[in-house]
């Protein structure tokens, strides 16, 4: 059975990883806080600071700079102890411990 703490011991089921996708009014920021916060059972407001484990205006750069050259980017941290995985379109992954990149991001396979 899975873990929803985040912690660093795996998952005996493998971990669970859920889908994100910024609302039409939502923030990316506020998008992975509520995926984290979902997938560990707790509120947003129960979390740490996203600004502490990523540099926030960096990754939207980033995202803006592949979306105006037409291209596919993404990038991954940890944030909570769960790797977060925000691509292009701005469609966040999150899982629980750290499974390969494959099973996150199964059409780059």
């Amino acid at each position: 059975m899975g873990r929803n703490d985040c912690g660093d011991r795996p998952a005996t089921d493998g971990g669970a990883t859920v889908v994100v996708e910024p609302g039409p009014e939502e923030s990316l920021t506020r998008a992975i806080l509520r995926g984290v916060a979902a997938l560990k059972g707790v509120a947003e407001r129960d979390l740490d600071t996203l600004y502490e484990s990523v540099d926030v205006e960096a990754l939207k750069s980033v995202i803006r700079h592949a979306n105006a050259r037409d291209s596919r980017v993404s990038v991954e941290f940890i944030f909570q102890g769960c790797t977060v995985l925000v691509e292009s379109d701005e469609t966040v992954r999150i899982a629980e411990n750290r499974p390969p990149r494959s099973e996150m991001y199964p059409e780059q396979s």
